[in-house]
């Protein structure tokens, strides 16, 4: 995985539970994020799923099974690899 793949899809436990919280943008614009850990055989990765995703994201659990397709791939904290998600993404439960 490397900063800037788009159209990117993974299948993975979701490690931590997602937290939903508002964040502002520099245009002011206030979002929901919620951020969680994701693993698979490769290792983990933070998963920040944006606006209508960050509420599906809410409902999940740790443990859950999902896939995510078509998200991309930014530096996010810390300059750590991050999975974002964006209008196109779809995030779907598997177990």
């Amino acid at each position: 995985m490397k900063e800037g793949l788009s159209r990117v899809n993974v299948e993975g436990e979701i490690v931590t539970k997602p937290m939903l919280r508002n964040v502002k943008t520099s245009k002011e614009e206030v979002l929901k994020v919620a951020s969680f850990e994701l693993k698979d055989e490769t290792g983990t990765v933070w998963v920040s799923a944006w606006r209508k995703h960050a509420e599906t994201a809410g409902n999940l659990r740790q443990g859950d099974r999902i896939i995510i397709k078509h998200a991309y791939v930014k530096k996010g904290f810390g300059d750590q690899l991050e999975i974002s998600t964006r209008d196109t993404t779809a995030i779907t439960l598997v177990n």
